[in-house]
């Protein structure tokens, strides 16, 4: 492909303009070759070799690279955006550290956490918010946080809402499990912060919570016609605990 665009400047058909000073080049000898630079790009197939073609201005004498943007390559990027991609969906689901050892899996070599987090940072900026769905059902919990001047801390909630689970067929296969597809409604630290987050999410017809003191007025009071439930892992949890607690008592 370079090799063509080379020829088409320098038969007339094709026009390139340089970066330095913006002169546009076109006609016999009005480019003259530099030879080319070495690139590598990961890939998540492996690492791919290949060198860019490089020309000088006649005007400015400034050497440049004009196929990289055509490529769609960024200067000085290592790294191929669709293994950023992969790497990028593994960071919702791992750590850093383990997202960057399945990527030098996937390589054969390593991968810096660095590199991959300017990479999340830089599509965090690029989010595009959608469309907010109505809340069908708002699963709330608390726990405390060493805080404040109370001594067992203050009450840190979160409110989230869920909205489904993704089917078998979009299954993460780094973890074998199926995702569950949630938004952050609301949070607080300290004296209502039940209240804040409930009221966030009023219009939820059913409230997911655990058994913990006062909670069942807090909902009763913030989402008056919503149902109450329980959650499964909290009525399990709970149960066992208070099973070990007879026990070691026995």
């Amino acid at each position: 492909m370079q090799e063509r665009a080379l020829r088409r400047v320098r038969v007339g058909i094709q026009e390139l303009a340089c970066p330095g000073c913006g002169v546009v080049h076109r006609g016999p000898g009005s480019l003259p070759r530099r030879g080319r630079r070495a690139r590598t790009v990961q890939t998540s197939s492996g690492p791919v070799h290949f060198a860019l073609r490089q020309v000088s201005c006649g005007v400015c004498c400034k050497t440049f690279c004009p196929f990289g943007s055509s490529l769609g390559l960024r200067p000085r990027q290592r790294v191929a955006e669709e293994l950023l991609e992969r790497l990028g969906s593994g960071v919702v689901e791992l750590s850093y550290r383990q997202t960057c050892a399945l990527g030098g899996k996937w390589l054969g070599g390593t991968v810096s956490p660095r590199t991959l987090w300017r990479e999340i940072q830089a599509r965090g900026r690029r989010v595009a918010f959608t469309r907010r769905h109505p809340i069908e059902v708002l699963l709330v919990d608390g726990t405390r946080v060493r805080a404040g001047m109370r001594k067992r801390g203050e009450a840190a909630v979160v409110g989230l809402q869920i909205e489904g689970r993704d089917h078998l067929g979009h299954r993460i296969r780094i973890r074998i499990r199926i995702r569950v597809r949630k938004r952050l409604i609301g949070s607080g630290v300290g004296l209502g912060a039940w209240q804040a987050v409930l009221a966030a999410g009023s219009e939820t017809p059913l409230v997911v919570t655990d058994a913990a003191s006062g909670v069942r007025e807090k909902v009763r009071a913030a989402c008056p016609t919503a149902r109450h439930q329980l959650c499964e892992w909290h009525l399990t949890h709970s149960l066992k605990h208070f099973l070990t607690l007879r026990d070691c008592a026995t």
